[in-house]
């Protein structure tokens, strides 16, 4: 089998070089690696979400490894999926994040995916990201937020407001 003959939701091992890979952290602070894998029909992109300490230094671009997974599920979803984050954030680097989140969390149910329609697998992303979108604006919120106790020795703010 080689990249160019990947099928959506289809189980698959194979086996590729590493042409890139980066460590990288979600919205939550989680650690996943994002790869690009190579073989002589082409290239495809991949993020390992669930990832251990050990993980995070063992691969590096050269390597070859086999690798296992659904991998159409990220790249059928990803570009719907940072739209949407996009306009609920309006921020790129939230948006970016909001989707990395979004398939760490949809990892843990890959397995289940296989019985579902592409329309349900794409509800479960949509409905995913956007509560975690909703977290992040809820987050974003609060950190925004100025206590009224921060402005009683500082009372330069004060000039910005018109009566």
């Amino acid at each position: 089998m080689q990249i160019k003959d990947l099928k959506a939701k289809e189980d698959t091992t194979l086996t590729v070089m590493i042409k890139s890979v980066q460590s990288l952290r979600t919205a939550a602070q989680k650690p996943y690696l994002k790869f690009e894998f190579v073989d002589k029909s082409g290239s495809i992109f991949a993020n390992k979400w669930s990832v251990k300490p050990s993980e995070l230094e063992a691969f590096s671009a050269g390597q070859i490894v086999t690798v296992k997974g659904l991998v159409q599920l990220y790249n059928a979803q990803k570009q719907k999926l940072y739209f949407i984050a996009y306009k609920m954030l309006n921020d790129e680097k939230l948006a970016e994040e909001a989707v990395s989140e979004a398939f760490l969390n949809i990892s843990v149910k890959f397995d289940s995916f296989k019985t579902l329609s592409d329309s349900q697998i794409e509800a479960y992303c949509v409905l995913t990201l956007k509560n975690i979108c909703k977290n992040i604006i809820n987050s974003e919120s609060k950190n925004n937020c100025i206590s009224i106790d921060d402005c009683e020795n500082d009372d330069s703010f004060l000039s910005d407001i018109e009566l």
